[in-house]
Order: C-alpha cells, then sequence, then structure tokens
C-alpha cells in the first residue's frame, strides 16, 4: 500500500521520483525502491515523506483512506537532524565517543559565544 500511495502522491504534486529523492536527501533509486520494489522507508523518513506530502503517516501505510494529518502526528524532524543522524548511524562506538566530544566542544563553544559578560573561560583539550 506504501508503494501505491507514494507514487500517487508523487505523481499528484508533478515532481519526479529524482526532484522527491532531492527534497528527502536520498538517491533516486531508494525513491525508486520504495515505489517499485516495496522497500519501506525508517520511521524518520516515512514521518517527513507525510509532512512533505500533507499526509498522516497512517494513510502512508493504509491505516486509513483519511489523508488529513491527524492532530497526534509528530512533525517531521529538520532535515539537517537526520542528515546528522545518517551520518552517525554505523559508527564504531570509538567513532560515536569521538562524535559526541565533538558536539561538546561545539556546545561549549556555541555557550562561550553566548555569554555577555567580560569572563575568560578556558577550554580544556579532552584526550
Amino acid at each position: 500500500m506504501f508503494s501505491k500511495r507514494l507514487r500517487d502522491l508523487r505523481t499528484e504534486r508533478g515532481i519526479t521520483q529524482q526532484e522527491l529523492a532531492d527534497l528527502l536527501h536520498v538517491g533516486r533509486s531508494t525513491v525508486a525502491g520504495y515505489e517499485v520494489k516495496g522497500k519501506q522507508p525508517d520511521n524518520s523518513r516515512l514521518c517527513q515523506i507525510a509532512d512533505l506530502f500533507g499526509v498522516s503517516v497512517d494513510y502512508l501505510v493504509g491505516h486509513t483512506d483519511d489523508r488529513t494529518p491527524a492532530a497526534h502526528d509528530p512533525p517531521a524532524p529538520d532535515p539537517a537532524i537526520m542528515e546528522a543522524v545518517q551520518y552517525l548511524e554505523g559508527l564504531s562506538d570509538e567513532g560515536m565517543a569521538s562524535a559526541l566530544r565533538c558536539l561538546q566542544a561545539i556546545k561549549t563553544l556555541d555557550d562561550v559565544k553566548g555569554l555577555s559578560s567580560g569572563k575568560m573561560v578556558i577550554l580544556e583539550k579532552n584526550a
């Protein structure tokens, strides 16, 4: 059901598989897989597709014929966050720890920039 509904929504909007792929930040072959080969997106991508077309996830997966998004459907995650999560998926434990240290350093720098007082902040290097 998902394959047919996605294809129908895409063609109703008059967009190509490549245009949809660009909007979702995936390859055209991924969209083709959703539409033709019966592949299913992960939950966050499913929410992104529902939000993009203004329909509910329940409609996309065939649980209802009502296209109206339900009040309980969460908004689609920010595309930048989704892209960051894709980079993190599959990292080794060491890679994940390194990524976390980088994010903590960025957060610290953002916090320092937000300080309005003239205090000096010393950052220690994590080994």
